[in-house]
């Protein structure tokens, strides 16, 4: 489910134009939580518009209360007392569902990976996935793969349920397809999660979230695969998630979703920084958030090229936390602006029983993708 907010220049030609705009998600289990998102994120567009008049965006035609909703965004009427008791009964029945899945059920992450001839691109069918399925008592998320000699490796997110924090492990798979591990890493006082892998200037860096310490680290590999050590800090005191680097146009560009202070989602907030080398320093990109919409903003894996355009992997979160996977082409990118367009989706629906799928990379010989099961807690 979907809120639309937008922030409208009435005084320059009633209401026909608006300046900002952003798609965020309903929360459907709270109305104090998802007021509170929606003051927070409404918050923020006055800045962003101003920002944007400052740098000669014009506002954008379109209707006032257009929306993201199915009905074409007609004005809604306040409900009467019958309606609004078979409202109040819909979300008691929606907190009730939830409540017991939660108690009966348990939604492991798990990853599957197949093998394939491109290089650098995630294979077009995922019709024969060999899935890794971890321990009860844990999941794994978040793959990234890497080439080795005659091996893959999988630096990936693994959290135990015991302790709810995760950290940064990594499965081998050698050319027969036996797997050997898996074996820690990474790990901190805080959450880590999504470590993207890339290589420079000889070296092998993972840029592991860590949003957890509000910072985006950078570490170096001084043993591959299972010694890292910290090389730097690129950001400080901010909530960033899911960074992803990508070298283009003779730059290095940061992909990353920042969340507004306060607010309680970080799905929606796409925000597009460049530097001379992936070490930094970091400039902002004078249109961030370069998208605002919790359908197709949070990154999902490695960006790839195929037949000479870059396609992106974006989360959509607006049924729930990581859904789909949407492959996102890039029309224009520079340091003024940005513009992509959905042209492909990944359905959760590669494997039976998987409900959820969010992230998808691919190095020489291998795609990785991961998804999230159901799984009883009475067996």
């Amino acid at each position: 489910m979907l809120t639309t907010v937008a922030l409208h220049d009435v005084a320059a030609g009633g209401d026909g134009k608006w300046l900002v705009k952003s798609f965020v998600k309903t929360d459907k289990r709270s109305m104090r939580r998802h007021c509170n998102h929606l003051c927070w994120t409404s918050s923020a567009l006055v800045g962003r518009a101003l920002s944007r008049l400052y740098n000669g965006a014009a506002p954008t035609e379109g209707r006032r209360d257009e929306s993201a909703s199915s009905d074409g965004g007609q004005p809604r009427r306040i409900p009467d007392n019958r309606e609004m008791a078979h409202l109040l009964a819909r979300f008691a029945g929606r907190a009730v569902a939830y409540g017991l899945g939660q108690m009966l059920h348990r939604d492991p992450w798990i990853l599957a990976y197949t093998a394939h001839d491109e290089e650098d691109a995630p294979c077009s069918t995922l019709a024969r996935l060999r899935h890794l399925i971890p321990p009860k008592d844990r999941f794994w998320a978040d793959p990234f793969p890497v080439a080795g000699g005659d091996r893959h490796y999988i630096f990936m997110e693994e959290l135990i349920y015991r302790k709810q924090k995760g950290h940064i492990a990594v499965l081998e798979i050698n050319r027969r397809g036996g797997v050997e591990g898996p074996r820690t890493v990474l790990k901190r006082d805080y959450h880590l999660s999504y470590p993207f892998t890339f290589s420079y200037g000889g070296a092998l860096y993972m840029l592991p979230e860590t949003s957890g310490n509000r910072t985006v680290e950078l570490y170096r590999c001084v043993e591959f695969p299972h010694r890292w050590e910290l090389d730097r800090v690129l950001m400080d005191g901010v909530h960033a998630v899911d960074a992803t680097l990508a070298e283009h146009d003779g730059r290095w560009w940061m992909f990353v979703n920042i969340t507004v202070d306060g607010a309680v989602f970080d799905h929606e907030d796409l925000h597009l920084f460049h530097a001379e080398s992936p070490l930094g320093p970091w400039r902002p990109h004078r249109r961030n958030p370069v998208k605002s919409d919790v359908r197709s903003a949070r990154p999902a894996g490695r960006l790839f090229r195929r037949g000479g355009a870059w396609y992106r992997p974006s989360q959509d979160c607006a049924k729930r936390y990581g859904y789909n996977i949407i492959i996102n082409k890039i029309d224009t990118w520079d340091i003024d602006k940005y513009a992509e367009v959905e042209v492909d989706r990944i359905s959760p629906d590669w494997r039976q029983g998987v409900v959820t799928t969010h992230t998808i990379n691919a190095c020489t010989g291998l795609t990785v993708i991961d998804g999230q099961i159901r799984r009883s807690r009475l067996f």
